[in-house]
């Protein structure tokens, strides 16, 4: 009873153990691997949060207040206000290389010298001379700048003396509520307050402005902001996707790796489990004259749980290593969309619980379960051999299948005689095509969204104006709509959306039913629905945050179009709603560009920008459902290969009499393996609608804060593959294992024979 036979038993049947131990090493390394990564990526956001003061939320009003109004309010409702100064550019270059790029790029030029949000210089030198400007790193890298290149701003040369990001633009997002960054068309750059001066022209009718709250006197300042001047946004940083959406965008796949680990390390218990109960009825008599000669149940225990012990604990420590090694490269799944500066990979105490010691308690505890109660026998039992592997049970006595042919009647008695081993490949299988369907369905979704903005969105560009009459002098060039933020309560959380309210024959959306709504009645967007579970017929309390007024809805349909978390209805509906007796139009709907200075927008919409932004979020996406396809091959294949080679190893006494019989070794293979493609198909036919789940929770929580929504779909093509996939798998690993079929001799049906 010593360590000598456990390494022999390890050498004996190598490729199993090695199995076993590759299970773990993957379920601890997908653990570790996606935790440590997105742990030190929220970490990082944290720091430069900290670091760099970020803000607490901000408000912008229709002029901007006297150092007198803003110290008065600072002092009485204990928050530092300052100023946000920035202007958008149209930017030109002074590179003749570098010319035939003749898109649209929007460069937000922010003034940093402040105390709120300030810059962080990611590499290069910081600010010192008037003519200086630092770059969103990811901006320079899309239209191919480098530092000591220079730009053109307002006819003013400056140039890159390095990279940077502020607090507010970790997500560079053009507007607080939109979706995707293009850091080819939109990026920020920073100067300081003299290369600022050079640059402002002083025409801005609104002022941006960034809090932090030392006391929480937040409402306060805000209902007095509304009582005293004239408010036009008041945002809550969590509310700022461009602050905000880091953190979500970081957990689900926190959440996704741990459910797939911890799910693994149970599945490989349960598998060790039953090739232990295997050794110990192949055993038993064995056994039996053990605890004759005096051994008892502790040391039989502790003797075959010397090995589980072994593997769990070999495939945890490869499995954490592993880990450490993926979690870099996975980081890059979030540098896609995220600016940061260099992110210092971190391990904790509870990573380490989680990811070392977490699997070994299952597996063990499982283990020692299944150990107890398969050693909980009399010596006499034992020594009769009644646990033996080559006892008829009582189930295979009760269903004897006498009215089908004897191919179907062995398999079916076969499923009964294994059926804890078919059991543990049914949710190993079951697990692997989970995973696949998810990847499948995360990466279908996205591309579906793509591909189908340019049919949503049925405008080129959306201006929305601060000034009714700047719109009445620009709106013979397009069409006038309105559009308003406001929130819903949903389950106790304010969410926020966009209602429209559209004119009557619209040019540009074209909505069945819209012209016939009537009192408070809105038609919804699809993704909305999806998102929340809203229905038709639902009532919804709309909150106008700015002016603390509520108004009831009505959902009576489903709009067309399906580009954010927008409710739609005409323009007489909407002024009923919202009991305006005037002209309520405050935005624009055209096909081409109009040339409108920045100071007049409050913000812009872009068609092209939304889809190059969806198109960047594709990588990332690619990138993540190639790691999850390669991860369930491998758990497939693996799985498969560890219980077919025990119900061969177990059955090595049938085997030999079917081939004495004089089954050829193809029909010994259409017996023993073939057969299992049925438990393939059961576990293929649950996982799609179990990865349409998971996928719909996965996006749930990356837009949590967003205004917008991917909805869960998958190309019945993709179902297609992932079958083929898992058919591949499969008779891959079936060939592997011809080679244990064919070591069984013929002389093993008279070994161990009564």
């Amino acid at each position: 009873m010593n360590f000598k036979r456990v390494w022999r038993e390890f050498k004996d049947n190598l490729l199993k153990n090695i199995s076993f131990i590759l299970l773990i090493a993957l379920s601890v390394m997908i653990i570790v691997g996606f935790n440590r990564a997105m742990d030190s990526y929220i970490a990082t956001a944290h720091k430069l949060y900290q670091e760099y003061n970020v803000e607490d939320g901000h408000f912008s009003i229709y002029g901007m207040l006297t150092n007198k109004q803003k110290l008065s309010m600072e002092r009485r409702f204990n928050v530092l206000i300052e100023e946000n100064k920035s202007i958008d550019y149209n930017l030109e270059t002074t590179r003749k290389a570098k010319k035939e790029s003749q898109k649209d790029r929007i460069l937000r030029t922010i003034c940093a010298d402040r105390d709120i949000n300030k810059l962080a210089i990611i590499s290069g030198s910081t600010l010192e001379n008037a003519n200086d400007i630092v770059v969103d790193p990811k901006f320079a890298e899309a239209n191919q700048y480098e530092i000591g290149d220079a730009l053109i701003i307002s006819n003013n040369t400056f140039y890159i003396v390095g990279y940077g990001i502020s607090p507010e633009y970790v997500y560079t997002l053009k507007n607080s509520g939109d979706f995707l960054n293009s850091p080819q068309t939109f990026g920020v750059a920073y100067v300081n307050a003299k290369g600022f001066e050079k640059i402002s022209n002083n025409k801005a009718k609104s002022t941006l402005y960034s809090y932090q709250s030392k006391a929480g006197h937040i409402t306060q300042l805000k209902d007095y902001l509304q009582k005293n001047m004239t408010l036009l946004t008041f945002r809550d940083r969590y509310d700022n996707a461009r602050i905000q959406t880091v953190f979500d965008d970081a957990n689900a796949p926190k959440q996704l790796s741990l459910m797939i680990g911890v799910l693994l390390v149970i599945i490989v218990a349960f598998i060790i489990s039953i090739s232990i109960k295997n050794t110990i009825r192949a055993e038993s008599q064995t056994i039996g004259i053990l605890y004759a000669q005096g051994f008892n149940e502790k040391e039989l225990i502790s003797y075959y749980i010397r090995l589980p012990f072994l593997l769990v604990l070999l495939g945890s420590l490869v499995g954490y290593g592993l880990g450490i090694i993926i979690s870099r490269p996975l980081i890059f799944t979030q540098e896609g969309q995220y600016t940061l500066p260099y992110v210092e990979l971190i391990d904790s105490w509870y990573l380490i619980i989680i990811g070392g010691m977490l699997p070994t308690v299952i597996a063990l505890g499982i283990t020692f379960v299944s150990l107890s109660k398969s050693l909980h026998k009399t010596p006499l039992s034992l020594l009769n051999g009644n646990h033996s592997n080559n006892k008829v049970s009582r189930m295979e006595r009760i269903f004897t299948f006498k009215n089908v042919n004897f191919l179907t009647r062995f398999r079916l008695k076969d499923i009964i005689r294994e059926r804890a081993s078919i059991a543990a490949l049914l949710f190993g299988v079951l697990l692997a095509m989970m995973i696949l369907s998810t990847a499948t369905h995360i990466r279908d979704s996205a591309h579906k969204y793509v591909a189908d903005l340019e049919e949503n969105v049925p405008f080129t560009y959306l201006y929305t104006f601060i000034e009714q009459r700047d719109l009445s002098k620009y709106s013979a060039k397009g069409e006038k709509t309105v559009l308003k933020d406001v929130k819903v309560d949903i389950k106790g959380s304010k969410k926020s959306l966009l209602i429209q309210g559209i004119r009557l024959n619209s040019q540009f959306f074209k909505i069945s039913g819209i012209e016939a709504l009537t009192d408070n009645q809105v038609l919804i967007a699809p993704c909305l629905m999806a998102k929340f579970n809203i229905k038709v017929g639902d009532p919804l309390t709309l909150i106008d945050d700015l002016e603390n007024k509520e108004y009831e809805v009505i959902i009576q349909g489903v709009a067309s179009y399906d580009y954010g978390q927008y409710i739609y209805t005409n323009i007489k509906t909407f002024n009923k709603i919202f009991n305006i007796h005037k002209q309520s139009y405050n935005a624009l709907v055209t096909h081409e560009s109009i040339a409108i200075p920045e100071e007049k927008m409050s913000s812009l919409m872009n068609k092209a920008e939304m889809i190059s932004g969806a198109q960047n979020l594709l990588s990332m996406i690619d990138v993540m459902a190639g790691i999850l396809v390669i991860v369930a091959v491998a758990i497939l294949s693996i799985v498969v290969y560890m219980l077919m080679q025990m119900i061969i190893a177990k059955g090595k006494v049938n085997i030999s009499m079917v081939k004495i019989f004089g089954y050829t070794p193809s029909e010994v293979n259409k017996l023993y393996l073939r057969g299992n493609f049925i438990i393939l198909m059961i576990a293929f036919s649950f996982a799609i609608p179990i990865g349409y789940f998971i996928a719909k929770l996965f996006f749930g929580s990356i837009t949590a804060n967003m205004q917008q929504y991917i909805m869960t779909y998958i190309n019945p093509l993709s179902i297609l593959g992932a079958f083929i996939i898992m058919t591949l798998s499969y008779v891959g690993t079936c060939m592997f294992l011809k080679r244990n079929l064919e070591q069984v001799s013929l002389t093993e049906a008279l070994k161990n024979r009564e």
